[in-house]
């Protein structure tokens, strides 16, 4: 797996993935495991709202979060994440970079 690593302001190293090794993950997740976009996003969309409820000390009531997105697979990571924590209490809002009448059926 070909990884990249990201220097952060205070001096973490950070692992990362180069774009052709994602795009070779979510061909495989695709192809050999019928995996759908929509359900790739949902099991990441959680797991991010798992990272964040932690930061947040496992509680997400009284938040306030924002996600901007696209109508990509990203984007509908940050949907299902924010969608997460919004059920976990917190309160939300999404901006949609599209205008609504071209948002695809799965995003809407």
């Amino acid at each position: 797996m070909d990884t990249t690593s990201f220097k952060a302001k205070s001096g973490a190293v950070v692992n990362g993935l180069h774009l052709a090794t994602y795009r070779q993950i979510l061909s495989e997740l695709q192809e050999t495991y019928c995996l759908s976009p929509l359900q790739i996003s949902e099991a990441a969309g959680f797991s991010m709202a798992m990272v964040v409820r932690y930061a947040l000390g496992l509680e997400a009531t009284g938040g306030q979060v924002m996600a901007l997105t696209r109508d990509c697979l990203s984007g509908a990571i940050a949907a299902a994440t924010l969608r997460h924590l919004v059920n976990a209490g917190a309160t939300g809002m999404i901006g949609l970079e599209i205008e609504p009448a071209d948002v695809n059926p799965q995003t809407t």
